[in-house]
């Protein structure tokens, strides 16, 4: 995973690329927001086009 410093949200996430997905960590006070555990995963479904 590569940690994608430019994608970071005012420091409260942290954004990692892997060949096709992207993975978001989340803070404390994001998982407050959210209203979700910091153990918990969401995930991000990724649209795709076949030509």
């Amino acid at each position: 995973m590569v940690f994608l410093k430019d994608k970071e949200n005012n420091k409260t996430t942290k954004v990692f690329k892997t060949e096709n997905s992207e993975a978001i960590r989340l803070t404390k006070q994001d998982t407050a927001i959210f209203k979700v555990k910091p153990e918990d995963q969401v995930i991000k479904e990724v649209g795709c086009r076949l030509h």
